[in-house]
């Protein structure tokens, strides 16, 4: 006899009841079910952003002004530290880790992977944002006048950036691989 399949208004509820739950296990039904809750949240969220910052989305910039482009890019990144989407998956963080730890305990799955994956996403995220910042930073300064020096900052600096944004997508398949996993039977204490 079959348990009831876990609906979709009751995975998004159980997910915020154990929202700093992280022992027990989630089935994928469960998990895949509050993944898509927050990416519709998320999409609503950043549609409200668009409204809120409707310059952010209809920018139109000189790509040969660099100033102008560090200006419309600091005025945007302002903007979406301070967007609703942006508080939203702060507040949607800890019980999604929770319900990913859950979910790699169900499928078998060593649970120190969640934590290097996260910090692998968000880390690298965060290191490749700033690395880019540096290079416009480095370029912007210089303007036309750019000296091989400042040259192999920026190039060192994207180069860091491009291996950022590869542990950023190792931590995402990562997480991708271990959520798809079938539920792995607990073993007999027989």
């Amino acid at each position: 006899m079959s348990a009831t399949p876990i609906t979709f208004v009751d995975a998004v509820a159980q997910g915020f009841r154990k929202a700093t739950d992280f022992r027990g296990r989630s089935n994928r039904r469960e998990y895949w079910f509050w993944v898509l809750f927050t990416v519709i949240v998320q999409l609503v969220t950043t549609t409200a952003d668009a409204f809120i910052y409707p310059q952010d989305v209809t920018a139109q910039v000189d790509p040969n002004d660099i100033e102008a482009l560090m200006s419309q890019l600091e005025t945007q990144v302002q903007h979406s530290l301070w967007s609703i989407s942006t508080a939203v998956t702060l507040l949607l963080f800890l019980p999604t880790v929770a319900a990913t730890v859950r979910r790699f305990r169900d499928a078998g799955w060593k649970l120190w992977l969640v934590g290097v994956s996260y910090s692998a996403v968000y880390g690298g995220l965060f290191a490749s944002l700033a690395m880019s910042a540096s290079v416009l930073a480095v370029l912007t300064k210089t303007g036309a006048d750019v000296s091989d020096a400042a040259l192999n900052t920026a190039l060192g600096a994207l180069g860091f950036s491009l291996l950022f944004l590869a542990l950023e997508l190792a931590g995402a398949v990562t997480l991708l691989v271990g959520a798809l996993q079938r539920t792995k039977p607990e073993l007999s204490t027989e």
